[in-house]
């Protein structure tokens, strides 16, 4: 929560440095997922599921994986 809101700072006052290459997206999930893997188990009914083939996308990795770790840790 305290590095969420360090980041909203930062990208309030332009400080925010961001680092743009391809990223594949199975294994960034598969790490959100293993990361969250204790809070999942727990939940009836919750079903992640990674497609194969995804193409790579022009992204932060460690930006772009906190955003889905809040996605799916809400989710859940």
């Amino acid at each position: 929560l305290v590095e969420n809101l360090l980041s909203v700072s930062k990208l309030g006052v332009g400080r925010l440095e961001i680092s743009y290459r391809p990223v594949e997206l199975k294994p960034l999930l598969e790490r959100v997922l293993q990361t969250l893997q204790s809070k999942v188990q727990d939940k009836r009914g919750f079903d992640l599921e990674i497609r194969m083939g995804l193409a790579p996308v022009w992204a932060d990795p460690d930006k772009l994986e906190q955003v889905f770790l809040n996605l799916v840790d809400n989710a859940v």
